[in-house]
């Protein structure tokens, strides 16, 4: 019901479009279809999907910096609690009570327990590379890291550092250090404060525990997204405390102190505002860690988050592209009603060239390209008959030849065999004549049955009735042997296919042997098929006649036995398919082998099949 409603509309639209010149309808369905969806198409799309874009960046860079706020409050905690904890430990309170009374040997020694303990405390603070205990002359007691591992600190920016302790009030100090005088780049993040003595609250030193900065860098990647992003960690003397970007490396001073001061004194209502530094405009997202006020900051360039709208603006120029392509959608409207009907019929014509007769469903139009569907399937009509008659020919045909082949007798052998009849008489006993008349019997007995088919048994019996005549006509010039496969006796086969084969095998083969010739008569099955093989030791064929041995040509009409072989082989590939049929193979004063290859066709199936 849908399809003809729309079939009717369609229709009525053509018809419409035709009272329009050709050109108008071109003009129109250009401006209609391509120019007023650009504009459109353009610039919704670009706008909607350029703010979906930042929306979707800027809450996925929010949720990782409250991640990352997360994870840096939850290790300075663990940092303040671990510096308490060695502050108050006995040992430390020993060495910075009594450092100037210390022996070298003392202080090494309760050095090495320190060490000791101070591991044992930070077994779960793997990011910790250097604990150092300062005392009040500034004196350096490493309480972990080793030796091996120093911080490189000097005497000026330890005083500069204990000037900052005591400011802070007893708030622990965060400060951007050197790790290794050799490597600039392998910096840490320094948390320090004093030290008081647990019984008088005397002030005795200073504890500073060093971070790897790779660690905070780790937690600030995941806030960091797109090619040219950063994210630092401030802190509110607008110092970087670390950060991956060449252009603000850790330790030194923001520069743009604006922005910094606009963060800390809350300027911006949104965590999420765009932002101009040095001419290039960002996307910048930002979160308060609670200690000390610091800010961890994620900048995006907009040249990365145009990058993206780019691709988009890709996808709306296909997207028109494919607006565009309405106008072939019309064309197709005007033209349809040339191109379906052509279409069929071209359809048709392939159909019958891959040999499928079968006729399309009548057009019932009135136009030209009816008329022609209609002629073409009258043509196929008429070729069906003809094909029909073809095969009936041709079955027909093929039964003429079989009769014909059962009807074949040839003179000489006629005449051979009653002159072999006159000699035995003659010659030997009435015994010998009675069977080869019985072998002659046997043979014209088998050409007068209306049977087309046989066991292969059934087969090698007249076989043999025939070979009883040949010995007795060629005496002792050759021997036939039988290798049947047993299973294959049973086998329905053609009847007269093996005569003809083993008459050329003794005519052409072994009577013109030196001596006495050998003939064997083999079958065997392979692949689910029949093979029936007839193998002799005569003088074989020459390469350049071996081809046209199976050409029943007129002017070899009188060899009879190759116009049996002609005849074999015709038969089996009119019955059964081109795939059967006769092989031979010879090689001259060696011997030729002939195979017949037949399908299987058991018993009790139809022998018409």
């Amino acid at each position: 019901m849908g399809t003809g409603i729309l079939e009717s509309n369609s229709n009525k639209l053509i018809s419409a479009i035709r009272k329009i010149s050709v050109k108008k309808r071109l003009i129109y369905s250009f401006y209609l279809i391509s120019i007023l969806p650009l504009f459109i198409v353009a610039i919704l799309f670009y706008r909607i999907s350029a703010n979906s874009i930042k929306d979707k960046i800027s809450e996925s860079t929010q949720q990782s910096l409250l991640m990352a706020k997360v994870n840096i409050n939850s290790t300075i905690e663990r940092l303040e609690s671990n510096s308490i904890e060695i502050s108050f430990n006995p040992l430390t309170q020993k060495v910075l009570s009594g450092y100037k009374e210390l022996t070298d040997f003392e202080l090494f020694t309760l050095e090495q327990q320190l060490q000791r303990d101070t591991a044992q405390h930070l077994t779960l603070a793997y990011y910790v590379t250097n604990v150092l205990i300062l005392t009040k002359d500034l004196d350096i007691i490493n309480a972990f890291g080793g030796r091996n591992r120093p911080i490189d600190l000097d005497k000026e920016y330890l005083e500069n550092l204990v000037r900052k302790i005591h400011k802070a009030g007893g708030k622990s100090v965060f400060t951007v250090v050197n790790r290794d005088k050799n490597n600039p780049a392998s910096k840490g993040i320094l948390m320090s404060r004093y030290i008081n003595n647990i019984e008088t609250g005397e002030r005795i030193g200073y504890i500073l525990i060093c971070v790897d900065e790779t660690y905070i860098q780790g937690i600030c990647k995941a806030a960091t997204i797109g090619q040219s992003s950063y994210t630092i960690i401030l802190d509110n003397n607008n110092t970087i405390i670390t950060s991956k970007s060449p252009e603000y490396p850790s330790g030194s001073i923001f520069k743009d102190k604006k922005l910094q001061d606009n963060l800390f004194l809350g300027v911006y209502e949104d965590v999420s505002f765009n932002y101009v530094i040095n001419g290039a405009k960002y996307l910048f997202s930002y979160r308060e860690i609670l200690y000390d006020q610091w800010q961890i900051i994620s900048a995006i360039p907009y040249s990365y988050l145009n990058n993206e709208t780019n691709m988009l603006s890709v996808a709306i120029i296909i997207t028109i592209l494919f607006c565009m392509l309405g106008v072939v959608f019309l064309t197709d409207i005007i033209s349809q009603s040339i191109d379906e009907p052509l279409k069929t019929t071209l359809a048709l014509i392939d159909r019958v060239n891959n040999g499928n007769l079968t006729v399309s469903d009548p057009d019932y139009s009135q136009d030209e390209i009816a008329i022609v569907n209609a002629s073409f399937n009258n043509m196929i009509k008429k070729l069906k008959i003809s094909l029909e008659k073809i095969k009936a020919t041709e079955k027909q045909k093929l039964n003429l030849e079989f009769k014909a082949l059962m009807a074949q007798i040839n003179p000489h052998f006629l005449a051979n065999t009653l002159n072999s009849v006159k000699w035995m008489a003659q010659m030997q006993n009435a015994d010998n004549i009675e069977n080869l008349v019985t072998a002659l019997i046997s043979i014209l007995q088998d050409t007068m049955g209306k049977v087309e088919y046989s066991t292969l048994a059934g087969e090698i019996n007249s076989l043999r009735a025939y070979i009883t005549i040949q010995e007795y006509r060629y005496l002792d010039k050759f021997v036939v042997s039988y290798d049947i496969a047993p299973e294959s006796k049973e086998f329905l086969v053609p009847k007269f296919i093996l005569q003809p084969i083993v008459e050329n095998a003794i005519i052409h083969g072994v009577s013109h042997k030196k001596g006495q010739g050998h003939i064997m008569i083999k079958s065997y099955i392979s692949n689910g098929e029949l093979f029936i093989k007839v193998i002799d030791n005569g003088i074989g064929v020459a390469a350049d006649q071996l081809e046209n041995i199976l050409t029943a040509a007129p002017e070899r009409k009188l060899k009879f036995t190759n116009i049996g072989l002609h005849n074999v082989n015709e038969r089996i590939k009119l019955k059964f398919g081109e795939q059967y049929g006769i092989n031979i193979m010879s090689e001259l004063n060696a011997g030729t082998t002939v195979t017949i290859n037949l399908p299987i066709i058991h018993k009790w199936c139809d022998e018409n099949v």
